[in-house]
């Protein structure tokens, strides 16, 4: 009887240990299978680096942190899906994947062709180029085929976008000293003008759902955000300058710039120019005119203008704003991000270079 009841201790004992045994394995494999579980990757900033050799394109992650050199270059801007990365350097359309692999370039004339940016649909890259001898915009297939000329008799220094469908391009010409805002059907070349104005119309940007475009202009003296439906109706003032003007004008007009879109198309992201202040400040702007943010009130000291970009959700802002008082950058200009409501303003960048036009990585 006492040799049955050691048995069972024994039988009992080797049944806890299993027990013990086989939870252990259990959370071993539960822990291995979370570590090795790919996590949502961090989005990433592309932004142009100017130092005394030259201009090379960065990209980091949202933090800051992972700074790499892709190569020269600038004024890089992403494809609508993220993969992709257009820009240019001396004179040249060039292509590369995200991370700078299979650097293509794209256009092949001995003229120059710069400032590209991507059809919304992703299918063109509209540029700019004199390859005939006159400026004009062009346009071509992602991969580089079909060049065409789209536009004639722009201005040296014009601003284009395309339409949310991918199918029109809105852009500035200028004719007899004045500036206005013009579409252009990317299928047909038929132009329709959609402001008549003698001043300066410029910087066309089309709202996410297409209906409405946004533009600034200096029809009242200074400069000033107007909103028109895209057919050219209902032309409207967005904003009001209220500071100083100078009498005699200036290099830079006072006044407010649209720059883009936040992606739910109830706001708009502009520079406000006050010129008795001497500062650029980065503003959300409220597309019915009844709120406007400051998004650098808390920078005492604004050098040059300031450019901007949304996150794809319109949570953040990456902004590139120059700081002459800060010793360590040397008044250059670094990039910074805030929070769309103005909070947690923080620079990411620290150099003595120029570090500009920031493009946030759609998602």
């Amino acid at each position: 009887m006492k040799g049955f009841r050691e048995n069972m201790k024994k039988i009992a004992f080797r049944a806890m240990i299993n027990k013990k045994l086989l939870l252990i394995a259990m959370l071993f494999v539960l822990v291995s299978s979370l570590v090795g579980c790919e996590q949502p990757a961090m989005s990433k900033i592309l932004f142009t680096r100017q130092d005394d050799s030259g201009k090379y394109i960065y990209i980091m992650d949202a933090d800051g942190s992972n700074e790499t050199n892709l190569g020269r270059g600038e004024y890089p801007r992403w494809s609508p899906d993220g993969k992709k990365i257009v820009f240019f350097s001396a004179a040249t359309i060039y292509i590369m994947d995200a991370d700078g692999s299979n650097l293509t370039a794209l256009s092949k004339s001995l003229r120059y062709a710069d400032w590209p940016s991507w059809s919304t649909d992703g299918k063109h890259i509209i540029f700019r180029s004199d390859r005939d001898g006159r400026t004009g915009i062009y346009i071509m297939n992602a991969d580089g085929t079909n060049q065409t000329k789209l536009v004639e008799e722009v201005a040296s220094g014009t601003a284009y976008t395309s339409s949310p469908d991918g199918r029109k391009v809105a852009f500035e010409r200028q004719r007899e000293g004045a500036h206005n805002i013009w579409v252009v059907d990317i299928e047909t070349g038929k132009e329709t003008q959609l402001t008549c104005s003698p001043s300066q119309d410029k910087y066309p940007i089309w709202s996410p759902d297409g209906r409405e475009i946004a533009f600034t202009s200096g029809r009242d003296g200074h400069e000033e955000i107007y909103l028109m439906d895209a057919d050219g109706n209902n032309l409207r003032r967005l904003t009001t300058y209220l500071g100083t003007v100078p009498e005699q004008g200036g290099m830079i007009a006072p006044g407010y710039c649209a720059l883009a879109w936040f992606p739910d198309g109830d706001k708009i992201l502009a520079w406000l120019f006050d010129y008795g202040a001497r500062r650029w400040d980065l503003y959300s702007i409220n597309k019915e005119g009844k709120e406007e943010i400051n998004l650098t009130h808390d920078v005492s000291e604004l050098g040059v203008w300031t450019e901007g970009s949304c996150s794809p959700d319109g949570s953040k802002v990456v902004l590139s704003i120059s700081l002459p008082h800060l010793s360590e950058s040397g008044g250059l200009s670094e990039i910074w991000v805030v929070n769309a409501d103005s909070s947690d303003l923080t620079r990411l960048t620290y150099n003595q270079a120029w570090d500009q036009f920031p493009s946030w990585q759609p998602s």
